[in-house]
């Protein structure tokens, strides 16, 4: 296999693709340190916009400060491959954690769901959005702590739509899309990262996403609505409380979900731990432990 060559990086090998880059493992030569290497797409590569924002995305979350976040230690480019580099981890995704360890109790789910609102309403304030957080992004620690990656991801949506050959990815993204990442939006703020949080606590309940009606396909944010019944069957004493947060988080339009973290952090405090009454769906059949992110 052909790697690519980036000065001062030994690529060791493939590690998997994303949709808008391929991943490998790599060791920083002149430290023998090891990391993450992610390279744009070559089509992708072609397009001046895009990698402008594959690299202002990296440049934005240099900026930040948080020890949630997984470190960015350079990006750039080198004979026509544009790169980021990233720390390694090798905790699982919570995507392969839903798959393995469904159903939670209500609360371990709620205090993954309070670590993510913490971590994203303190990034918000430093002016940076995920903008497509979804369980593929997200790595569970130890005692549950965690670590995110693929920042600034929502500009990848104009090109996740015009790739036929993404179409399982795609399809996994959407249940995690904001309406306004959805449909392209030049608006991009902290209310699409609590959709997508939303959607992630309604399938640490739910185990899946609701089903379509009469074996159609439904815009994303129904199907996730539909599964409502199912959260307030499983979690009936605080069936009311989860019923209010998840329509508010998950509203079509963003001027009317809670306007920053902070609000949802104080509904999100109401709820009691529970243990669930009934488990309506089966493990989750969407959530492989796939990185399908950035």
């Amino acid at each position: 296999m052909k790697f690519p060559k980036i000065k001062n990086y030994t690529v060791t090998r493939k590690t998997g693709e994303r949709l808008c880059c391929s991943v490998f493992e790599a060791v920083y030569q002149p430290d023998d340190l090891p990391c993450v290497l992610k390279v744009l797409n070559p089509d992708l590569s072609r397009s001046e916009e895009a990698v402008f924002s594959f690299l202002n995305s990296a440049r934005l979350a240099t900026l930040a400060e948080s020890p949630a976040m997984c470190e960015i230690r350079q990006f750039g480019g080198h004979g026509g491959n544009f790169f980021v580099v990233t720390e390694p981890v090798t905790s699982p995704s919570l995507s392969a954690v839903l798959k393995n360890e469904f159903p939670f109790e209500m609360g371990r789910v709620q205090l993954i769901v309070k670590r993510l609102a913490e971590t994203l309403r303190l990034l918000h304030i430093q002016g940076v959005v995920h903008g497509l957080l979804n369980p593929a992004s997200i790595y569970v620690c130890e005692d549950d702590w965690l670590r995110l990656d693929d920042f600034g991801s929502h500009w990848m949506a104009s090109h996740l739509f015009k790739s036929e050959s993404a179409e399982v990815e795609t399809s996994y993204l959407s249940h995690y899309m904001a309406t306004e990442v959805y449909f392209r939006s030049k608006r991009i703020d902290g209310r699409a990262d609590n959709y997508s949080l939303a959607a992630i606590f309604l399938e640490m309940l739910t185990g899946s996403f609701g089903a379509a009606e009469h074996g159609q396909e439904s815009f994303p944010q129904q199907r996730l609505l539909s599964a409502l019944p199912d959260v307030l069957q499983a979690y009936p004493e605080n069936a009311s409380k989860l019923d209010t947060l998840l329509r508010k988080a998950l509203n079509y339009n963003p001027e009317s979900r809670y306007f920053n973290m902070k609000e949802f952090l104080t509904d999100l405090e109401t709820i009691a731990p529970e243990v669930p009454k009934e488990i309506v769906r089966q493990k989750p059949s969407i959530a492989t432990g796939k990185q399908v992110g950035g």
